[in-house]
């Protein structure tokens, strides 16, 4: 397998990627000019979504509301415990094992 990857620089954080089979050239994948694409559409977005483990819940409260984020709420905030102690939630299921409830407060 082949992995074609673009990053940010410096912090390496990576920005695109996929996958070829080992067969794979670059003149039938055009790998490139799809990554090229791909920095030109993400120079026009209108924003980003950061999606971060529950480590990170307490940061983004506290200082992400000019982000747009989604993470898991860790299970020791009291309002998390209290949700899941109930019976009479309508989860949302996920597949997978996993089961979502959206929460406003």
């Amino acid at each position: 397998m082949t992995l074609l990857m673009a990053t940010n620089g410096s912090n390496g954080l990576p920005l695109w990627m996929e996958s070829h089979s080992t067969n794979a050239s670059d003149q039938k994948t055009e790998a490139a000019q799809r990554m090229q694409s791909f920095c030109k559409e993400l120079q026009n977005a209108q924003s980003l979504m950061f999606a971060c483990d529950s480590a990170m819940y307490a940061n983004c409260v506290k200082k992400g509301s000019n982000l747009l984020w989604i993470s898991r709420v860790p299970e020791k905030i009291n309002l998390a415990k209290s949700l899941l102690n109930k019976d009479n939630i309508s989860w949302t299921d996920l597949g997978d094992g996993y089961k979502m409830f959206v929460e406003l407060v």
